[in-house]
Order: C-alpha cells, then sequence, then structure tokens
C-alpha cells in the first residue's frame, strides 16, 4: 500500500513519498536535474553545487560525482552557523587534526599556538595572557 501511495504522489510535485531513495522510483536512463541531497543540482553533465546566505548565492564548483558536490556543499554549510548539511554525522566534517582558531570559551581565541584570553570592558580590550591549553585561558577570562 505505501509503495502504491508512492507511485501516485510521483505524479504529483511536491508530495512527500514513504520511499524517497528506492530505486522503483528512479528514472532509468534518465538523467535527474534535482538531486536528493541539499544544494545540487544538475547542469549539462555534471554535478553543480551552491548555497544561499543571506539572499545571495554563491557557486561552490561543478562535479562529476552528486556526493562530491554534497560534500563541497557542507563545507560551506559548516562556515555559516545554523545551516543544515547533507551529511551530519560523517566523519570529514570533525575538527580531529586541525586547529581550531575559536574556542568554546568566552573570551579565548587561539594566536598562532597559543590560546590568548582577552576582556572588553568599557569599550576597550584588556588582553589577560597567552597559554599552552584553552582551560587555562578561560579561567584567566573567569577570573
Amino acid at each position: 500500500a505505501a509503495r502504491a501511495y508512492d507511485v501516485a504522489a510521483l505524479s504529483y510535485r511536491g508530495m512527500k513519498v514513504n520511499f524517497p531513495y528506492d530505486s522503483a522510483h528512479s528514472t532509468a536512463g534518465k538523467k535527474r536535474k534535482t538531486s536528493r541531497f541539499r544544494g545540487v543540482f544538475r547542469d549539462r553533465n555534471k554535478w553543480r553545487a551552491r548555497i544561499f546566505f543571506n539572499g545571495s548565492r554563491k557557486y561552490l564548483g561543478n562535479f562529476d560525482d552528486e556526493i562530491d558536490a554534497a560534500r563541497a556543499y557542507d563545507v560551506a554549510a559548516l562556515s555559516y552557523r545554523g545551516m543544515k548539511v547533507n551529511f551530519p554525522y560523517d566523519s570529514a566534517h570533525s575538527t580531529a587534526g586541525k586547529k581550531r582558531k575559536t574556542s568554546r570559551f568566552r573570551g579565548v581565541f587561539r594566536d598562532r599556538n597559543k590560546w590568548r584570553a582577552r576582556i572588553f570592558f568599557n569599550g576597550s580590550r584588556k588582553y589577560l595572557g597567552n597559554f599552552d591549553d584553552e582551560i587555562d585561558a578561560a579561567r584567566a577570562y573567569d577570573v
């Protein structure tokens, strides 16, 4: 019954289906113009990735593979806070092995190979010091 519903729903644009990635819905022999991934579409023989942010669109490139285009979208989406990604639990988005410039703590940031703490007060900023550890810099901000 669910598959019969899907067959009928596919004839109407915008209807949700029960099995969106089922091969029964594929258009055999035809190239899709739309992608199952956010921010990806087909242009001629390539997959293109683009992102919309603050009313403007940014093209991210042309790709031979749909998944590569989706990953390019994810990289751009992660640079804009709060945007949804295609692969939310993918290890490619993890920060393992990368040095973060921002900290999870208020008033702490990375400068070269040190963590720095600073505070803004009455329109001026005061540096509290350089630290080897992010947590030590956060403690200096708290004091």
